[in-house]
């Protein structure tokens, strides 16, 4: 009888580890079709903020922070990695940082903010 017992508490721990391990942490949250074509869509050009794109160029290379705190360093550093490395997301990744630190330059200097067309000064 104890073997049976040991077998049958092996093998209920067993799918208890087994259906407690399959659960997912990672979950998605539900949100409208036009929330999620502007989070996708977010540029620097049409947006106060830059793209997903360039969030995640500047995670590979944990440039997040830096950016924030120096972003004139970091788009220097981004030049330099372009000259050993051009992938497209790169080169897109210091346009798109290169417009939006200019932007937001200009707007701290004069308080202009640009458009499509140009500064409103």
């Amino acid at each position: 009888m104890p073997a049976i017992q040991r077998l049958v508490f092996g093998a209920a721990a067993f799918l208890i580890l087994v259906s407690a391990g399959c659960g997912g942490a990672v979950g998605t949250t539900d949100v409208g079709f036009r929330q999620a074509y502007e989070q996708i869509n977010t540029n620097a050009l049409l947006d106060p903020q830059y793209s997903a794109t360039s969030k995640n160029v500047l995670q590979r290379y944990n440039m997040g922070d830096p950016f924030r705190d120096d972003p004139f360093g970091c788009l220097q550093a981004l030049h330099q990695m372009i000259r050993t490395d051009n992938r497209r997301d790169l080169i897109f990744t210091l346009a798109e940082l290169s417009y939006f630190t200019a932007e937001h330059t200009m707007r701290a200097w004069t308080g202009a903010r640009f458009r499509k067309t140009g500064p409103i000064i």
